[in-house]
């Protein structure tokens, strides 16, 4: 569906852009959910859990574009594992932040 209407929007050069933001919009949809309740660890005190996830996608983005440079993958092979791993770790810190949030709230919050 990006292709199509990347190609009626932007001409047919920018078709491949399309499938790459197709392939994207899962991940992006994840850190819609997610980047607002990220909050969490400021109201509960757990800016851990942001370092934590920061340097876990760093590491990921780092892993995955090198292997998929050494093992010669293409482009949307490459963003396909990068938006696939981008958006299990928003999971992995949704979680995070719900477990932050019931364990703050049972102490009785701020």
């Amino acid at each position: 569906m990006g292709e199509k209407l990347f190609r009626l929007v932007f001409g047919t050069a920018w078709a491949e852009a399309g499938v790459l933001a197709g392939l994207m919009a899962p991940w992006a949809l994840a850190r819609l959910v997610v980047v607002p309740l990220s909050r969490v660890v400021l109201v509960f005190n757990r800016q851990e859990l942001k370092l934590l996830y920061d340097v876990c996608s760093l590491v990921v983005v780092v892993v995955v574009l090198s292997v998929g440079i050494k093992r010669a993958s293409s482009l949307p092979t490459t963003i396909a594992w990068l938006s696939l791993t981008q958006t299990a770790l928003c999971g992995f810190y949704f979680l995070l932040l719900r477990k932050a949030a019931a364990q703050g709230a049972e102490i009785g919050g701020p």
